[in-house]
Order: C-alpha cells, then structure tokens, then sequence
C-alpha cells in the first residue's frame, strides 16, 4: 500500500485572512484579548489541513467449504479476485466550536485546544483495467455484490490502517502554520501551541 500526502496552507491562509487588522494588546485586558483571539479563530471555521491518497491492492481468495452430511471439505478449484483501488481522504479541523475556556495566554506562548482532527474518506476509485479474477470453470463467477463487499472491505482496512499519531501530528503543524501569522496579523506576538482535547482522530466517514 502506498501513501502520498499534500497540505493546503496557502488556500487556508486566504480563506482565514480576512480583511481585519485589529492591533491587540495582550497585557492590559486579558478578558477582551481572549474574546479577541476566539473571534479570529472562528473566522477559520473548518480547516482542511491535510489530504491523502492511498491506493490499495484489494485481494480475495474465496476458502468457502462444502458441507456433506455433516463434514465440510474445502471448494476444489481456486476463485481469487484482485482489485486496485485509490482512497481519497482529508483531514479537517473545526474551529467553530473552541470556546474561551479552550485558550490560555501568557507572555509567551498562546495555548489553544481544539477538538480532535476528523479524517474523512472523500471519494474511492476503482481500477478496473488492471483488475484481475481467476476462477476454475467448475466454481461459479465472482458476483456484483461480491466485488461491492470485497472492496467495502480494502476501504476498511484502509480506514484501521491509518496511523492516527501520524494525523495528529500533522494537524497540529499545519493548524499551527495557518493560524500562527493570522494572529500576529492581529497584534498577537505569542507563539502558538496547539493540543487536541482527545488522543486519536475521529473516525473516518464514508461518503458514496
């Protein structure tokens, strides 16, 4: 299985930006700079900081036994299936819901709490030209619903496969570059740490 991986700052970047300058001092009212800053980040709302590609070999060799009188002996005959796939994911991070509990600021470092990056599976794409059966003429055809079940299946090993430390580091990096220069942009020299509430990612939705 391989693995490819791009970042979209630079769109983010945009997206947040706006068209505020608001200068900020941080010393003299603390209460104000936090309703501040969260207003900032909920500017960002959902950020897409990371997509993935993942293509897959999907493998099939079908062991179903024969049941006689009792006894159950293996299908003479083989009925394989192999089928490459291409997963598309992303990575977002919704900013929507941090609250003014969720940020502490200090002289030097701004610690802001979001909530668990969310990995979606965007879209699948089957390679059918280089997808390859091999069936004795004694066993039956590999059926639709077959096929629909064995790739379900690769698309959910995709899914266990994927390392969540991997994500999170990612999405702390990449949220951290896109918000980090939206705030000094504001008047917030602090560096910016980011944590998430919980250890791993959410899991990832499928959509048809």
């Amino acid at each position: 299985m391989r693995l490819f991986l791009s970042t979209v700052l630079a769109l983010l970047l945009l997206a947040c930006s706006g068209n505020e300058n608001t200068s900020v001092d941080s010393q003299t009212n603390k209460i104000d700079t936090v309703g501040v800053l969260c207003e900032r980040v909920h500017h960002c709302s959902k950020l897409e900081v990371a997509e993935y590609t993942v293509l897959k070999i999907v493998s099939f060799d079908d062991k179903s036994q024969l049941k006689f009188f009792g006894y159950s002996t293996p299908l003479p005959g083989e009925k394989k299936l192999m089928i490459p796939i291409e997963v598309k994911m992303k990575v977002t991070v919704d900013l929507s819901f941090v609250t003014r509990s969720d940020i502490s600021i200090n002289d030097s470092t701004i610690n802001l709490t979001l909530p668990s990056p969310i990995l979606e599976i965007t879209s699948t794409k089957i390679d059918h030209d280089k997808s390859r059966e091999s069936v004795s003429w004694y066993r039956s055809n590999f059926t639709e619903e077959e096929r629909e079940y064995v790739i379900k299946q690769g698309i959910e090993d995709v899914k266990k496969s994927t390392s969540y430390i991997e994500i999170n580091n990612i999405a702390k990096s990449n949220t951290e570059n896109v918000l980090q220069p939206i705030l000094v942009n504001t008047g917030f020299k602090q560096h910016l740490n980011i944590t998430f509430k919980n250890p791993e990612i959410k899991t990832p939705n499928f959509k048809d």
